[in-house]
């Protein structure tokens, strides 16, 4: 709970004020992102965009607000209430009916996209917290000599606005609504602003600034201590989305618990919470770089990311309220805090992608924060202790000792169970305990402990590294081509999953592997199409190419047509496997059409398919645009008459056939389901396929296989549409 200091109504309003103010700011991120999510492939590279673009807006806002700082009191009232009614004017959010970008538009035209969508709102509302508080400063009511419990209002508007987005706004309106409502809220809190003003009409000038308190010192300690748990921030988002989905319910849990470690630094018990997360940030660092060397299940995965990102911000955080200058320096004091923001969401948005080929801007940030720890992290040293190391040589000692241990634990032969667990101990928790040991001062002992997170945390990448043929990351993810070290077969892979493998053995080249081998959904899927061709030629339509498995289900005088977003993707699948190429050699039509599949199916106007495959993975999920009931729409409308539409819905952390079973219900198709079974060592894989018809007939094929089951949707299954998307009914 955010205490109030005593000061009449003048307390009450200004805290209303901040809240509802960034009530709306938060509210519009979600929103705009969600837009703009299918027009730009459904990746969740989108969302690590928007909030640069916002941290960059939130920057500049503060930069507006410590600018007005020059002005009167009523000139400040009077240019701001200005801006605000001028952005009131290009309400509602969101872009103009059938925009669209260019095809293998990356974050450029993203930002400038939000620009256009929501800019100007989202600058006057962004300047909102510091003046605010400096009005508040001057109406002399209250706590006026110490206006920052108002940032713990705002920050806790910011934390309920991102949970009340995915639990409230998203399952409860469409976005076309949602706009609306957003657009009369802002209404209302454009009359709050105006009491405010009318409350601080005799203000006092703000106090001047004491001569040398400014320094450039300070303040790069401030944007240190606000750009690292920014960049953490952002690391958990990018794992979390790119494994599961990139949806709001994904993006703003991060962003909440983020905002709410604000909540907690500038709240009344704050010292006390911060002290907490300071003392155990180090045990949760080592902790996630323990479960880094197991495969964790989905639950204690996210639960264990959320917590990292939970105490070290909340540490950092903490350190950063307990350094703020008087209320004269307030602006100041939020531009260097903003802009160390900004420099968080810049390095993992563009510097990240061109620096590391992995998203290795997580482990960076982890041990970035375990230097900025406050001295608090560090247990107490009796007294009459040995002198002081140099602080570097305890680092250097336990980054040799980690990567010794890990090298020789990969060695050793212990394998499976308690065994493998207790590899990892040994690999984690000696150079932990030598850390502990060699250090002698807080400093030191951050030190050390930082270098053995980031030993742990870049193993796993030189782990594979000799498995590995090329990796490349752009906007969309970072895809890596393996050889298996067995001599196997060749892998496919986009973040952690696998999207094609092919065999290395020449008998077996063409045999069709992973999800999409002859005995399993796939094969059965293709079978079924050859009967009702009746030996003629058939049109198929694959969205999302992968290494181009299902090419090797094409025979002489097919056509088909892969639907690429990601132009790296073609490249690795010509450039390392041959599915595409053999196609062709038999004598098959096979063509990639670039571009978001929606858009490009969109502007074409044939040819009619016999069959629509949809398998267009991000990581371990299909992205939402591309199964709601108007995409549904636009597939059947290029289905030849009896064409079958069949959807990959393999996944770990959604129950994705469910969505299908009502979406099938309301267009009145006929809908089977197939789940397979285990892994194979001949290089197959577990997998669930869909398959709607308008026909009935089209599916007695595969009913009469046995192993396909008939769907009925439940009261919980969702109906997505383009406007309305909530994943809550789905998470396994």
């Amino acid at each position: 709970m955010v205490r109030l200091p005593p000061g009449g109504s003048a307390t009450a309003l200004f805290a209303a004020a901040s809240l509802a103010n960034a009530l709306l700011l938060f509210l519009v991120q979600p929103m705009t992102a969600k837009a703009l999510l299918p027009l730009f492939g459904g990746t969740a590279a989108v969302w690590t965009a928007c909030m640069l673009f916002y941290q960059a807006a939130l920057l500049v806002g503060y930069a507006y607000a410590h600018a007005l700082r020059r002005l009167t009191p009523r000139a400040e009232a009077a240019v701001h209430l200005a801006l605000l009614a001028a952005a009131a004017a290009s309400l509602p959010p969101g872009l103009r009916e059938g925009w669209a970008p260019e095809p293998g538009a990356g974050a450029p035209a993203l930002l400038a996209a939000l620009a256009r969508a929501a800019g100007l709102p989202f600058l006057a509302l962004a300047a909102g917290a510091p003046v605010l508080q400096r009005w508040y400063a001057r109406a002399g009511a209250g706590r006026s000599e110490d206006p920052y419990f108002l940032y713990a209002a705002s920050n806790l508007g910011s934390f309920g606005a991102l949970l009340a987005y995915p639990f409230v706004v998203e399952p409860l309106w469409d976005l076309r609504t949602q706009g609306r409502l957003w657009s009369g809220a802002y209404a209302g809190v454009l009359a709050l602003w105006c009491v405010c003003a009318w409350r601080t009409r005799a203000g006092r000038p703000a106090a001047a600034q004491a001569p040398g308190a400014s320094g450039w010192v300070e303040g790069l300690r401030w944007a240190a201590l606000a750009a690292v748990p920014s960049s953490l921030m952002l690391g958990v988002t990018t794992t979390i989305t790119t494994d599961i989905a990139p949806v709001p319910l994904l993006w703003v849990a991060p962003l909440a618990l983020y905002l709410a470690t604000y909540v907690w630094a500038f709240s009344g018990r704050g010292p006390a919470l911060t002290r907490w997360c300071a003392a155990v940030a180090p045990l949760a660092a080592m902790a996630w770089a323990f479960a880094g060397l197991f495969d964790l299940t989905t639950r204690p995965a996210l639960l264990l990311h959320l917590g990292l990102l939970a105490v070290l911000a909340g540490a950092l955080h903490g350190r950063l309220s307990g350094s703020r200058p008087p209320a004269s320096r307030l602006s100041e004091y939020y531009l260097w805090a903003a802009a160390g923001g900004a420099a968080g969401g810049l390095f993992n948005g563009f510097l990240a992608p061109l620096a590391f080929s992995g998203i290795h801007e997580y482990g960076a940030a982890v041990a970035a924060a375990l230097l900025l720890l406050p001295d608090s992290a560090m247990p107490a040293r009796p007294p009459g202790e040995d002198p002081q190391p140099r602080w570097w040589r305890p680092s250097l000692v336990c980054a040799a000792a980690a990567a010794l241990l890990c090298w020789l634990g990969d060695r050793l032969p212990w394998r499976g169970g308690f065994l493998d667990v207790l590899g990892a101990v040994y690999k984690v928790l000696v150079p932990a305990a030598l850390a502990y040991h060699l250090a002698r001062s807080p400093r030191a002992f951050r030190a050390a402990l930082a270098a053995v997170v980031a030993v742990l945390a870049l193993r796993s990448a030189a782990a594979d590294r000799g498995a590995v043929v090329v990796r490349e990351r752009d906007f969309y993810g970072v895809l890596t081509v393996k050889r298996d070290p067995a001599g196997r077969w060749m892998t496919l892979t986009h973040g952690n999953t696998i999207h094609g493998r092919q065999s290395l053995d020449p008998s077996r080249r063409g045999e069709p592997l992973t999800y999409f081998h002859r005995a399993g959904p796939a094969g059965a899927v293709f079978a079924a199409l050859r009967s009702a061709q009746r030996g003629r030629p058939a049109r198929v339509a694959v969205v999302g190419l992968g290494a181009g498995t299902l090419a090797a289900y094409a025979l002489a005088g097919d056509e088909l047509v892969f639907y690429e977003l990601d132009p790296a993707v073609e490249r690795m699948a010509r450039a390392h496997f041959t599915f595409l190429a053999d196609a062709e050699g038999r004598g098959a039509s096979v063509r990639v059409a670039p571009g978001d599949a929606r858009l490009t199916l969109a502007q074409e106007d044939g040819p009619r398919y016999d069959l629509l495959v949809v398998d267009a993975f991000s990581s371990d999920s299909i992205p939402v645009h591309l199964v709601t009931r108007e995409a549904l729409e636009l597939y059947r409308s290029r289905l030849a008459p009896g064409g079958l539409l069949a959807f990959h819905v393999t996944n770990r952390h959604l129950r994705l056939a469910r969505a299908f079973a009502r979406q099938a219900d309301a267009a009145g198709l006929a809908a089977a389901r197939r789940r397979d079974g285990e892994p194979s060592a001949d290089g197959a894989l577990p997998s669930e396929w869909v398959v709607l018809s308008a026909d009935p007939a089209r599916l007695a094929p595969l009913a009469a296989d046995g192993d396909w089951l008939g769907m009925r949707p439940t009261p919980r299954d969702p109906l997505w549409t383009d406007s309305y998307s909530s994943l809550l009914p789905l998470l396994r």
